[in-house]
């Protein structure tokens, strides 16, 4: 743990943070992140004037942050925000930390959805509101639904929208249950997909995020196949579902895909060449 010696200087500060955060990939990097983020600076002011000092209450806060990212904390949950493809998004507890694979969903929903003439999308569990409104911004004629059965993440969803000044209609449901009846050109969703007993959920970061929106039953294929049968009804003609899921869930799903009477299904597989997300076209 970083020691509660408050320290004044940049650098004095930087030096002892990188010690407590020894075992972390990129310790001076988030050291000086950190305390970029209690001074409401740049990164590279921290950088360009190490001997520049501190107020003893900034320091106390630095030593709070630095203290808590040893233990874990996720940085996101630290500073409160998230990069996701072009959006600066709030993220709490309440939400998932949006993550670079998701942006292969994004890209691949742009991919299908016109530029210049509206479509019905809806995004199923939002969480944070990170593929919806990510649709919204760039296909700014499409009418865009994002659904999640947490309160809490719905309204982390609900204050990004309003931030970002992005109309996404949002709403609380289980799934489809409170969803009007309208067919869609494209559904997306990044659900629960993760087995109870996996032992990533113990891994550095994840431990913190809400287990009901990574973990899922019949070892983590249980709302895949829900998402999977629950969407072809809700589906236009030709329209698709596309879903993120397990490096090793790829196979099944195609499996299952095809056998419920979705065509054209295909596995994309991630920047790290994992299996990522797979789609299937209602006929």
């Amino acid at each position: 743990m970083y020691g509660s010696t408050i320290v004044k200087s940049y650098q004095d500060l930087i030096t002892a943070a990188e010690a407590a955060l020894a075992h972390l990939d990129h310790p001076k990097f988030e050291a000086q992140s950190l305390l970029a983020f209690v001074l409401k600076c740049n990164r590279s002011r921290i950088i360009a004037f190490p001997e520049k000092t501190v107020t003893s209450e900034e320091a106390s806060a630095f030593l709070d942050l630095v203290n808590a990212r040893a233990e874990g904390v996720p940085f996101a949950y630290l500073t409160g925000e998230k990069e996701f493809y072009d959006l600066t998004l709030k993220v709490t507890r309440a939400t998932l930390i949006p993550r670079g694979d998701t942006e292969l969903l994004v890209e691949t929903a742009l991919s299908k959805m016109p530029e210049d003439a509206p479509c019905r999308v809806i995004d199923m569990g939002t969480g944070s509101g990170a593929i919806a409104l990510t649709l919204k911004k760039h296909r700014p004629q499409a009418i865009v639904w994002a659904v999640d059965q947490s309160q809490e993440a719905l309204a982390v969803a609900v204050d990004n929208g309003k931030q970002l000044n992005l109309a996404v209609t949002f709403m609380h449901s289980h799934w489809f249950d409170q969803v009007p009846d309208e067919p869609f050109d494209l559904i997306v969703s990044n659900p629960p997909y993760i087995d109870g007993v996996d032992a990533h959920l113990d891994g550095d970061g994840v431990k913190f995020e809400p287990r009901s929106a990574l973990v899922a039953e019949d070892e983590g294929y249980a709302d895949l196949d829900h998402l999977m049968m629950a969407a072809l009804p809700r589906l236009k003609s030709q329209g698709y579902l596309m879903m993120e899921h397990g490096f090793e869930q790829g196979a099944r799903l195609r499996e299952k895909m095809t056998a419920a009477g979705y065509h054209n299904v295909v596995t994309l597989k991630d920047l790290g060449g994992n299996d990522r997300i797979t789609l299937g076209q209602k006929q």
